[in-house]
């Protein structure tokens, strides 16, 4: 069950470094003008998607955590 824990933590903590690579991207992408603030936008709402599922998979962590005690 260990090692499942550590692969699941290892690939919820990638998503999360992705956020940054996210936001890196759309600075690269964009031209600096009215384009920007649309990517702008669409990464923050893929960042805001993210940021759920980290909610979510804190709660799932929590009872698999549990369920080992």
């Amino acid at each position: 069950m260990d090692l499942l824990k550590d692969d699941f933590l290892m690939a919820l903590n990638q998503r999360f470094d992705d956020c940054n690579d996210i936001i890196i991207k759309c600075f690269e992408k964009s031209n600096r003008n009215n384009e920007l603030d649309h990517l702008i936008q669409m990464q923050l709402e893929e960042i805001s998607i993210i940021k759920d599922e980290k909610i979510y998979f804190q709660t799932i962590r929590q009872k698999i955590t549990n369920f080992d005690e």
